[in-house]
């Protein structure tokens, strides 16, 4: 399944970015969606924290139900447009 990292839906709140599936298609939760993108980048947590520049007990508390800051998604969201840029 692909998802994606966007503001442009209706649960995205405030401009919280949210993975979606096809477009228009209901929201993912955090944990999976953070999931599928460290597979796709070939990150760990630990790569994840210090790309956002977080500790990694803040970004395990992501896969427990405490939303991502809209900067890391976007970190997230840069690294896999990169990724895709460099096939």
């Amino acid at each position: 399944m692909e998802l994606e990292i966007t503001t442009d839906h209706p649960s995205s709140n405030n401009g919280q970015p949210v993975f979606i599936t096809d477009p228009g298609r209901l929201p993912v939760d955090y944990a999976y969606g953070l999931t599928w993108a460290l597979k796709r980048l070939g990150w760990n947590r630990y790569e994840l924290a210090d790309s956002c520049g977080k500790s990694k007990r803040t970004v395990d508390e992501w896969w427990q139900g405490r939303p991502p800051p809209a900067a890391a998604l976007n970190v997230v969201r840069d690294a896999l447009n990169e990724r895709d840029d460099e096939r």
